[in-house]
This record gives C-alpha cells, sequence and structure tokens, in this order.
C-alpha cells in the first residue's frame, strides 16, 4: 500500500496529511513517533519541515519540505508554510507523473475550469499529454480516480490518433503487432502528408459536480452500431475494441456522434 512519512511540528499540516491519506487509502507514519530511519524508505513519499532537511539527506524516495531548506541538494518539492489538502494531492500526483507542483494558493479554490487542446500526432508521448490535460483535476478527483481518468483518456486519444488522424485499421494494427512491426506501421503512416499534420481536438469542462471530455479526429469515422453494448473478460486481451472498453470501465458515459470522429466522455465527480 502507498505510504507518507512526515516529520513536521505543524499541527495543522499534520491533519490534512492524515485526511489526505484516510481519503487515497494510503498509511500515514509520523516519524516524530515512529522510529524508522530515513534511509530505509524504500517506497511512498516524505514531507518534512526544512529544518529538519539534514536527516534526509540520503532518502531514495520523494520528498516535499515545508519551506526551502539549506545546504540540500538532493532533488525536492518544496510547500508553501500554510499547505492545505490540495497542496499534498499537487505534490503526490506530481511526484508520480514526473510534473511539477504548480503555485497554488491555499485561499483559491478551483470551481470550473473549460479549455481546448489542440494534439499533433505524437502517439509516442501519450502519457506526458495526458498528464498536462489533468493534471488541475486534483482540484475535483481523488488520486485514485484521477489516475483511471488518465487510463481511460490516453485510450481514447491513441484512438484518435491511430484509428482516425492516422487511418489505422484494426486488421493492420494486429497484423503489425502480431508481426513486431507496430512502430514501423506507425513510422509509415506518419510519413503520409494527407495524415501526419491532422489534429486531434480535445475540449474539457470540469466543475464539482461533472467532468465532459470530447475528443474530435480528422479521421473518416467509423459505425459506431458495431461498438459492443456488454463486454466479456476475454476483449480486455483484444487488440480490437479494447480501448473503448478500457475507458468504458473509467467512465459514467461514453457518447459518439454519428459519424463516429467524435467521442464524448462524461464522469461524475462523487
Amino acid at each position: 500500500m502507498k505510504s507518507i512519512y512526515f516529520k513536521t511540528d505543524n499541527v495543522g499540516l499534520i491533519a490534512e496529511i492524515e485526511a489526505f491519506c484516510q481519503e487515497e487509502g494510503f498509511n500515514s507514519f509520523n516519524l516524530s513517533r515512529e522510529h524508522i530511519d530515513p534511509s530505509d524508505i524504500n517506497y511512498g513519499f516524505i514531507i518534512a519541515d526544512a529544518e529538519f532537511s539534514d536527516l534526509f539527506q540520503t532518502v531514495k524516495v520523494h520528498i516535499a519540505f515545508v519551506g526551502h531548506p539549506d545546504n540540500y541538494n538532493t532533488p525536492h518539492y518544496v510547500l508553501d508554510q500554510n499547505a492545505r489538502l490540495i497542496h499534498i494531492k499537487s505534490f503526490i500526483d506530481s511526484a508520480m507523473n514526473g510534473g511539477v507542483i504548480e503555485n497554488i494558493s491555499s485561499n483559491c479554490t478551483l470551481k470550473k475550469m473549460t479549455y481546448h487542446y489542440e494534439i499533433g500526432n505524437d502517439i509516442f508521448s501519450i502519457d506526458k499529454i495526458v498528464y498536462n490535460l489533468t493534471k488541475d483535476f486534483i482540484y475535483f478527483f481523488k488520486i485514485s480516480d484521477l489516475q483511471k481518468i488518465r487510463i481511460g483518456l490516453a485510450e481514447m486519444i491513441t484512438n484518435a490518433i491511430e484509428h482516425g488522424n492516422l487511418e489505422i485499421t484494426g486488421e493492420e494494427k494486429f497484423e503489425a503487432t502480431e508481426n513486431d512491426r507496430y512502430y514501423d506501421l506507425l513510422k509509415e503512416k506518419l510519413k503520409i502528408s494527407k495524415l501526419k499534420n491532422r489534429k486531434v481536438n480535445v475540449f474539457v469542462t470540469v466543475s464539482q459536480k461533472l467532468l465532459k471530455i470530447t475528443i474530435k479526429d480528422k479521421g473518416k469515422g467509423f459505425d459506431t452500431s458495431k461498438i459492443k453494448k456488454k463486454h466479456s473478460e476475454e476483449d480486455l486481451y483484444k487488440l480490437h475494441g479494447r480501448g473503448i472498453l478500457i475507458a468504458s470501465m473509467y467512465f459514467d458515459e461514453i457518447n459518439y456522434n454519428k459519424k463516429g470522429n467524435v467521442v464524448e466522455l462524461i464522469k461524475k465527480v462523487s
């Protein structure tokens, strides 16, 4: 199970850390009480007051200091003195995904966002693209739910690029994968002038009640009537249609337009 180790004299921060751990199902360990050598911590995350930085010179895990530590040269995150639950979520989510902490004010609460991204056919950077699209979702979702949203969204954007913009059929993908030449197929498609410059447009609206993501590609579309209403466990192991199945596990609704080149993903904020 994921864990947070902390050493701080800030009673309010301790309460926020414990609230986060309860919400996300993390274990919490107060290093002021537990007899644990920080250098023995191999998994999890550490939050500590900057004044205790000397105790953490040899840690192997991600660490965030409250305040700026002196003479600490190992990569680390910095939290504000007034850090709250949202800052802890930002640290954990950033550390898990290789991001950076944005400057979040403890007196500022995001209530609604609407934005539009245009994405090139960079299928090799889907994880980074999805993280950038969703990093502010920590204001609305638990990290455990956010990770599931990212998995489903990555599948649908991949579908939009592969089968939409690059017009790779299910049969082509299966054959290329079976013959270990999937990346060669992608490179071939990306050399075709009418395909390589196509974009995927992603429209996002998220509030305290609902997340709606609309993904539009420039492909020919497909017969949406062939989408299976019910799935078996075996479908997870099939290349064709697996992306839609995975997304359907993590979103409340998936709606296509008639042509099949626009998909709407909806998830309620609980």
